[in-house]
């Protein structure tokens, strides 16, 4: 759902509508909250860290499963906390529990709604952001992957909200002229972005990520300031599209090389970014790990 800065804030406004007569919104745990405010200490130290993370035994054991996975590929087993925290370092440690943390937002029961096909894409946004990110020399990798992971999340929100009842509803109106509810109506003047946005101020997420979240189907109206991120993102998720990394019924047609090269986003880059900004050296590079990324992913719908 495109649009102006106007249209924007008034979706805003109505997914914020929307959400105020919601009793429960999905939160991240405290703990995970905790963890990243004492990662981003520089005098923080291992011990201090794994003695935070084992008061979620749960969180524990599924950082664990994903060290051990293909995502992180170690040289051998790790069993110890300790010792995968000590492989990982502290920077890609917050990386991995907040993927383990979050993974619980993807999950529902509403019939029609594929847990599955989102969260394996968020995945692949997520790598592919980071990617981009670190080949382009941008300051906050963290951010870029925690954003490509999050960006979609307003779209389980949406489907967990109206589940099957709101779209026999939408169709009752649109086939038999009967009217919808006025939180139906609201609903409709909002779309994921706006919904995910809503999220991720109330966990108290860096900018960039909040921002990335609302403004990466829209580039032209992305702050500034933000804009950097809000690319990376909009390139990931259009990579990931292309190559049915999670939504595996999209259409991919078109070439390929022509899009990335075209994308607004590598505009927005070569404004933003010290680096040199050239589109075909990372697209070469991201095609040559395409399976290796499929796999990652497939392997990290079963991890959490």
């Amino acid at each position: 759902m495109e649009g102006t800065k106007e249209n924007i804030f008034d979706r805003l406004n109505a997914a914020r509508t929307l959400m105020a007569e919601v009793d429960e919104l999905p939160t991240v745990p405290p703990v995970v909250l905790r963890l990243a405010g004492r990662l981003d200490d520089p005098e923080v130290s291992i011990d201090d860290i794994s003695d935070l993370l084992l008061q979620d035994q749960v969180l524990t054991t599924r950082v664990l499963r994903l060290v051990n996975s293909s995502f992180y590929c170690p040289l051998k087993h790790l069993d110890g906390l300790r010792e995968a925290i000590i492989y990982l370092g502290l920077d890609h440690l917050k990386e991995v529990v907040f993927t383990c943390a979050v993974v619980d937002l993807f999950k529902t029961r509403k019939e029609g709604f594929s847990r599955s096909v989102i969260w394996a894409h968020a995945l692949g946004v997520a790598r592919v952001a980071k990617i981009i990110a670190e080949r382009l020399g941008y300051p906050d990798p963290f951010n870029a992957y925690l954003a490509g992971l999050l960006h979609d999340v307003g779209a389980v929100f949406l489907n967990f909200f109206r589940g099957k009842d709101f779209l026999s509803s939408i169709y009752l109106a649109e086939t038999e002229n009967i009217p919808l509810h006025e939180s139906e109506l609201r609903l409709l003047g909002a779309s994921h972005c706006e919904i995910g946005y809503i999220l991720g101020c109330r966990w108290h997420l860096h900018e960039s990520i909040t921002d990335a979240i609302l403004y990466h189907h829209n580039l032209d109206t992305a702050p500034p300031e933000h804009a950097a991120g809000v690319a990376l993102v909009s390139l990931a998720d259009w990579f990931c599209t292309r190559h049915k990394l999670g939504y595996e019924g999209k259409d991919d047609s078109g070439n390929i090389r022509e899009g990335w090269e075209a994308h607004q986003a590598w505009e927005v880059l070569r404004e933003r970014v010290a680096a040199p900004c050239e589109p075909g050296p990372v697209l070469d590079e991201l095609n040559g790990i395409v399976a290796e990324l499929r796999t990652a992913i497939l392997e990290g719908l079963y991890m959490v």
